[in-house]
């Protein structure tokens, strides 16, 4: 990754947040700033123990309806998206699939460049990665019984992969709170008001 991303990312962020104060917008590229942009990496060198929120386990067969109402099982890799506290006390962890979209025609050509620049709000990529030909899906995302995988981990059927570095962790916050804590469009958001 480098300067350029983040200044685009900076500019997506004072696109999607209009109403933050201007102090607010200088902490964020003043925090974005004290990273070396030149040794920018997606993931922790380090392993971390256990779970995070973040990770991303090599195999997790989610559940997805089809357009026939039938349910498929789709075993791919998965980011964990709960809370690191939640994930020690909660009964489930919620996790989102990590799609794979090199070898189908879901994207057209400037699609994946929007895809790849992480302009999409459901979505997540990792680009110069090694898993750069998936995204992560947040509009899939799906609940697992904690106990059961900690089971598989203990097993070494469920493995963590890869986990966030610090500033990617920061993106996916970002990411998160765009695509479920965005404005609604003005004309339903005033809709709302009816019967207050």
């Amino acid at each position: 990754m480098n300067k350029k991303f983040f200044d685009e990312f900076i500019k997506y962020a004072n696109k999607i947040f209009p109403y933050i104060d201007m102090e607010t917008k200088e902490s964020l590229k003043k925090a974005l700033k004290q990273f070396d942009t030149s040794k920018f990496s997606w993931f922790t060198i380090e392993k971390i123990e256990g779970i995070t929120q973040g990770d991303i386990l090599n195999m997790i067969p989610f559940t997805w309806q089809e357009d026939d109402g039938n349910n498929k099982i789709y075993p791919t890799k998965a980011m964990v998206l709960s809370n690191s506290c939640d994930i020690e006390n909660d009964k489930y962890i919620i996790m989102a699939p990590l799609v794979y979209y090199g070898n189908t025609n879901e994207f057209n050509e400037e699609q994946v460049q929007t895809l790849l620049n992480n302009k999409y709000n459901g979505k997540m990529c990792f680009p110069d990665t090694k898993i750069k030909d998936y995204y992560v899906d947040f509009s899939r995302m799906q609940s697992f019984n904690r106990e059961v995988i900690f089971k598989l981990m203990k097993l070494n059927k469920i493995r963590v992969e890869y986990s966030l570095s610090q500033i990617a962790w920061y993106f996916l916050i970002t990411k998160l709170t765009i695509h479920f804590m965005r404005v609604e469009d003005h004309k339903l958001f005033e809709e709302r008001l009816v019967g207050v």
